[in-house]
């Protein structure tokens, strides 16, 4: 008789292969999903740090605007009869390096007419995210919210066009200028906003703060640019979006904003 061991040996020693094979592909599946993983979070955080910049250059444009006029641009320039015509996103395109374009843009017919529309698909990388670059995307992700208690008031227009920084009553760093959003779908010419009377207040709705990802960016008052965190309540973000509210409103070691004060 011929001695079994060899057999046994050698069916254990395929046993071992394979469950080594079996660990080699666990470990290869394992470490190809972290990897990818991590370039998935390096890339959004690149694209964070894109619209971020971005933000800031729009808040720095609406303050140049402010030091060279002594006041913010109005949510939209309108017709003697009160329509709408123009958004204050296309007054503001001097002061970010976009003065050609301003000059193309004819204030004597509307947003739409006929010659504005064939500079819609110019729109600057600044309005929109990161990423949503493709020929033809007209749709700005940066908005005013727009109402008599932000810092965007149209109940001033036309009889009292003026709004400056001494009208912020409440604290600038704790006032929001601009936000981004996230489907409200906008052309970035249009001379339409995020109306305050309309918001339902909650993070990341459509017709509200709103960005691809969780935490999305606004720049206060001041210029600064900061991130909403997903724990912030609907109290705190309407009372950022006031200019006098008196509000109580704090923040933590990283200047994330808290539940406002009863």
């Amino acid at each position: 008789m011929s001695d079994p061991k060899p057999d046994r040996l050698r069916h254990n020693w395929n046993m071992a292969l394979g469950a080594l094979a079996i660990v080699a592909v666990v470990v290869v599946i394992t470490g190809g999903m972290a990897l990818a993983s991590a370039i998935q979070e390096a890339r959004i955080a690149a694209q964070r740090t894109q619209d971020k910049g971005n933000l800031k250059v729009l808040a720095l444009a609406l303050h140049n605007y402010h030091d060279q006029y002594g006041q913010f641009p109005p949510p939209y320039l309108a017709d003697k009869s009160g329509r709408p015509m123009h958004s204050w996103r296309v007054l503001i395109l001097p002061f970010f390096n976009e003065q050609d374009l301003y000059d193309e843009y004819r204030f004597s017919e509307p947003w739409d007419g006929p010659n504005n529309r064939k500079l819609e698909s110019r729109m600057p990388q600044a309005f929109r995210f990161h990423g949503l670059e493709p020929n033809g995307n007209t749709t700005t992700n940066v908005l005013a919210v727009v109402g008599p208690e932000t810092m965007w008031p149209t109940a001033l227009w036309p009889d009292n066009p003026r709004f400056t920084l001494k009208d912020v009553k409440d604290d600038m760093a704790n006032t929001i200028l601009i936000v981004e959003n996230y489907g409200a779908g906008i052309h970035w010419m249009e001379p339409r906003d995020l109306a305050f009377q309309d918001m339902d207040f909650k993070l990341n709705s459509p017709a509200g703060v709103s960005c691809l990802h969780l935490d999305p960016l606004v720049s206060s008052a001041d210029g600064q640019i900061k991130r909403l965190g997903t724990n912030i309540t609907s109290a705190t973000l309407k009372a950022l979006l006031t200019v006098n509210g008196h509000e109580k409103i704090r923040q933590d070691a990283n200047r994330n904003w808290l539940p406002v004060e009863d």
